[in-house]
């Protein structure tokens, strides 16, 4: 097994996004007075590029799926993304919950995605593996791990992810009313599947939160980030 892939700062290239709170109305779509309302969370994605690996070279993998190896061998490519962002809350309010969406203009279309279900209670890192089916998932000793691992790093959160052809979203939330609000910094992966050659891609980012205060609970807006046409930098081998 080749040594593990980490992935290099984004910090550097990063967007601020505020997430502003959502208006409230009353039945008749008035406005709700809001004296104490908690300050906008901040949301930092990467500005420019998303890192990436090429998977074409696993079409001969003994581990890889026959399944997924006929769909190289057939010309299909598979890259996997990387998807780093991180939450910092502003004044008094706490961030209850966080969702991050991600939005794929096909082709591709999404493969998989980590994590699908993750519970960090201390900032942490995940060395992650691929499956024979090219699925993500924590490393485990033994037989169906295919070429290199992948290093993630996660903060403190429950969370769980969902995906299909054209996307997925991942909901973030604290893991106990004992824990400090969502804060800190996430690295998830989505891989897409093109069906021939692998082509440049727009794609978008957005999030949402749910902030509270010592007397109340607020939704954000949805902030988006556009990327387009992403030319997959920095795509290294995964094997």
């Amino acid at each position: 097994m080749n040594d593990p892939l980490t992935f290099g700062p984004w910090a550097q290239d990063a967007v601020e996004l505020p997430l502003p709170i959502q208006p409230l109305t009353d039945q008749r779509g008035k406005p709700v007075p809001r004296s104490s309302e908690p300050a906008a969370p901040i949301v930092h994605l990467p500005k420019s590029f998303l890192d990436c690996l090429s998977l074409d070279t696993l079409e001969h993998h003994p581990a890889v799926d026959p399944a997924v190896r006929a769909r190289l061998a057939q010309g299909e490519r598979f890259r996997l993304l990387r998807l780093p962002f991180s939450v910092r809350a502003a004044g008094e309010g706490v961030v209850e919950e966080l969702r991050l969406i991600l939005e794929v203009d096909a082709p591709p279309v999404v493969h998989s995605i980590f994590p699908v279900r993750e519970e960090i209670t201390a900032q942490s890192t995940r060395e992650l593996s691929f499956g024979p089916a090219l699925t993500l998932g924590p490393v485990q000793l033994g037989a169906g791990r295919v070429g290199r691992t992948v290093v993630l790093e996660l903060a403190t959160a429950v969370t769980l992810g969902y995906w299909a052809e054209n996307g997925a979203d991942w909901v973030l939330r604290r893991p106990g009313p004992e824990f400090a609000g969502l804060e800190g910094t996430w690295e998830f992966a989505a891989i897409l599947r093109w069906p021939k050659e692998v082509r440049p891609v727009r794609i978008a980012l957005s999030a949402s939160a749910i902030v509270s205060s010592h007397r109340l609970r607020w939704f954000t807006a949805r902030v988006q980030h556009d990327y387009g046409p992403v030319r997959l930098r920095s795509c290294k081998s995964v094997a």
